[in-house]
């Protein structure tokens, strides 16, 4: 049993950082409709409390930042691997046995 090639698309990093932010977005989107939830039936007033004090403000600041700086990485780390692999696919010295380039 032959193995096939790795067929890698000439934009194969700016599609992972696409997919990447898409899972990030289907996630953020869950997130939000899930709070909304809780927040409508007040199962949550406790933590409501909590965020209105000015210790809670923070928190909330300090996690938000902490969550977008953790989507902002995935991102770029999914697309600087995605160039990569296309950098490799299309290198000269690699065999087309190996990777090749489906261009796009």
């Amino acid at each position: 049993m032959a193995d096939e090639p790795i067929v890698v698309s000439a934009n194969a990093g700016l599609i992972d950082g696409l997919q990447s932010a898409g899972r990030y977005a289907v996630v953020l989107i869950g997130f939000t409709t899930a709070v909304l939830g809780l927040l409508k039936v007040h199962d949550i007033a406790g933590m409501i409390a909590l965020i209105q004090s000015n210790g809670g403000q923070v928190l909330a600041a300090v996690s938000g930042l902490i969550a977008l700086g953790t989507a902002a990485y995935g991102v770029f780390k999914s697309k600087k691997r995605g160039t990569q692999i296309a950098t490799v696919a299309a290198n000269p010295v690699v065999p087309d046995a190996v990777a090749t380039i489906k261009e796009s």
